[in-house]
């Protein structure tokens, strides 16, 4: 009788194989242990402070069934606590929503928000976001967590940001000034309707066309002496800029008399400016006294 071939003959398979011919009981795998500190749904149900029902909109609270539980940790007073929100389903498999949460997220989106202010607003590291949360909020956060988070709620804010650059396309006014960031610049634009911020992007043609297109903008871009403005067809220099450069030709040349006399212009245009911002007189009350005069 041949003995048995096998593809490897110098493997532990192989060898398991031969002592199960042999009659012998092959060793059990030992189960690989689960990673520390990833816990379950069903652990982290247990460790829930609270607990709050999501029912379907406009159904019967009676007519509906449990489908699943979900734990959310939400800011309350300031801290954070752990929120089991079970979730019913409807006759016609309507689902209820957990209010401020977006997807299936177990983070409530005041948190979320306030990790994109500590990021892009004070301007701190991951790291020291999840130092800032846990010592503040005594919620727990890993790098990877706050990134994701941000990455989700990018995604959410997605259209909104749509919206808010279609309210800017069409606005009479456009406020705009960038400034250096430790990822290239930060690029504001504010108007009457909408406020936008741009963070990390490149100050050029290319970023300013994807906002507001000087081919397209009918508007007014009220900006400082930056080149990459020079294409819109209403354009109109901030007083802050506008003062900084008369005085500093006027520093540089203190010879010139045409330097001289626009600064001076200049000023008495900006003082006159202040004192009808200060009197009010060309508000909607004051002009409506002036008629009535």
């Amino acid at each position: 009788m041949r003995p048995t071939k096998f593809e490897e003959p110098f493997s532990v398979q192989a060898e398991e194989a031969r002592q199960e011919a042999r009659g012998r009981k092959a060793k059990k795998k030992k189960p690989k242990p689960r990673r520390r500190g990833r816990l379950t749904t069903a652990e982290k149900l247990t460790l829930a402070k609270d607990e709050e029902n999501a029912f379907p909109e406009g159904v019967d609270p009676q007519q509906c069934k449990l489908s699943h539980s979900r734990p959310v940790w939400r800011l309350i007073n300031g801290q954070a606590v752990l929120v089991a929100y079970h979730v019913y389903r409807g006759p016609r498999n309507e689902y209820g929503k957990i209010p401020g949460v977006l997807g299936r997220s177990e983070f409530g989106l005041e948190i979320v928000v306030a990790i994109s202010f500590l990021v892009f607003v004070v301007g701190l590291s991951f790291d020291k976001v999840c130092l800032v949360m846990n010592f503040f909020s005594n919620l727990p956060l890993w790098k990877s967590q706050v990134d994701a988070l941000l990455y989700q709620l990018a995604r959410n804010w997605e259209r909104e940001f749509d919206e808010l650059c279609t309210l800017l396309a069409h606005s009479a006014m456009v406020h705009a000034d960038e400034t250096s960031w430790s990822i290239n610049s930060v690029w504001a634009f504010l108007s009457e309707k909408a406020r936008v911020l741009l963070y990390g992007v490149h100050k050029d043609g290319e970023t300013l066309k994807q906002i507001l297109d000087p081919a397209t903008f009918d508007g007014i871009m009220i900006s400082d002496h930056a080149a990459v403005y020079d294409n819109f067809s209403h354009a109109q220099k901030c007083w802050a800029h506008l003062l900084q450069k008369a005085i500093k030709l006027t520093l540089q040349c203190p010879d010139n008399v045409e330097y001289r006399r626009f600064t001076d212009k200049l000023l008495d245009i900006y003082r006159a400016a202040c004192r009808a911002q200060g009197d009010r007189r060309l508000c909607d009350a004051g002009r409506a006294r002036e008629v009535d005069a």
